[in-house]
Order: structure tokens, then C-alpha cells, then sequence
């Protein structure tokens, strides 16, 4: 309760320990008691730590989220939203891949709207129902399917675009999903042109 009145809190994540989930309390009832004393959401992601390891819980905490999103806005046919990124810190090796993320979106004309997750808050990651396109990675398909459900928008799902072969396919196909194919494939072939030359001297090692 007391982290759900700061200011600055929209949304609180609550999951059970092993021993919690093993007696079987219900955190749903609890939940919906103190609801109507915060201005914060107060979201319950189920407890999964006996069955599945941290890449589990990431995954429930993004379809819990998704359950929350809802659809009926217009959606725009420039946006695409990124489900499934896996940010575990606010630091820069991160930041500079989401940089790196929405310059590529951008240069293919496209906005991108908001980045599951990314170290955005609450208010503006629900701007991904907006997104006509949903790219989802690994951990975020089920996700990205749940948000669609409700949205109307079209799902991708790709390989986290570890090194330039899957970050190329990833351009390839939004290229392709968005009409612009020829623009996607002359951005990867600019880019690979750029990179490829900064390589060259490992070759012969």
C-alpha cells in the first residue's frame, strides 16, 4: 500500500513466494480489497518460480500486463510497438539498444511507439494498443498475441536480433508487413555495406 500512494508509482507487479503458492493463498481477493485505496494498478502475475525459472517469470509478467491493455482505439498504421525486449536494468547498454532499435524502425518511416520493456512507464507502454504492428520477440509472443486479440493489430514474430543476420531478417520482415519491402532491403544492404567493413580485419585471424 505504501509503495502504491508515491506519485511517481503507476503499477505495481504482486507475485507469491514457493511457499505462499504451495498453501494456495489467493492474492486476487487481497488485491481487489486495496484497489479502491490506491491510485496505482495492482497487477497479480501468477507464482511460477516451482515450475519455470526467471525467463518464465518475465514472460508472465508481460501477459499479465498485456490482460490489462485495452482495445478499441483507432490504431495507427505507422506505429509499431516492440514486445518481448528483455530489459533487466536501466543502463546504458540497454538504452543504447533501444536507441539502435527505434532508428531502424524510424528509418523505414515508421514510429515506434513503445518497447515491452524498456524503462517506460506504465501510462505510456499501454500506447502499444495503439500499434498497428506488434513485433514480438521470444518472451513477448504471447504477449503480443493477447494485445492483438483486443487490438485488431498484426503480430511478427521474430528472433531477438542478436547480431546482423537476425537484425537484418527482423527489418526484412517489418519492410515486408508494412509495404516496404524495397526500403528494407536497401537499408540492410546500406547497413551491412557500413559494418561489413569495420570487420574485415579479423578475417584472417
Amino acid at each position: 500500500v505504501h509503495a502504491a500512494e508515491l506519485p511517481t508509482v503507476e503499477l505495481i507487479l504482486v507475485t507469491s513466494l514457493p511457499m505462499v503458492t504451495i498453501i494456495g493463498t489467493q492474492y486476487g481477493p487481497i488485491l481487489q480489497e486495496l484497489a479502491p485505496r490506491v491510485a496505482a494498478e495492482l497487477v497479480e502475475v501468477r507464482g511460477r518460480s516451482l515450475e519455470a525459472d526467471w525467463l518464465g517469470g518475465y514472460e508472465d509478467c508481460l501477459l499479465a500486463l498485456a490482460e490489462r491493455v485495452e482495445g478499441g482505439a483507432e490504431l495507427d498504421a505507422e506505429s509499431v510497438s516492440v514486445v518481448g525486449y528483455l530489459m533487466d536494468r536501466n543502463e546504458e547498454d540497454h538504452l543504447g539498444n533501444l536507441r539502435e532499435l527505434e532508428r531502424l524502425v524510424v528509418a523505414l518511416d515508421l514510429k515506434l511507439e513503445t518497447v515491452w520493456l524498456s524503462g517506460q512507464p506504465w501510462s505510456e507502454l499501454k500506447r502499444g494498443s495503439r500499434s498497428a504492428t506488434l513485433l514480438a520477440w521470444p518472451l513477448g509472443r504471447a504477449a503480443a498475441r493477447r494485445i492483438a486479440e483486443r487490438s485488431g493489430a498484426r503480430v511478427i514474430e521474430v528472433d531477438a536480433p542478436f547480431g546482423p543476420g537476425r537484425t537484418a531478417e527482423l527489418v526484412r520482415r517489418l519492410g515486408e508487413a508494412t509495404g516496404r519491402p524495397l526500403a528494407a532491403a536497401r537499408l540492410v544492404e546500406r547497413e551491412l555495406g557500413q559494418r561489413a567493413s569495420r570487420l574485415e580485419w579479423i578475417v584472417p585471424h
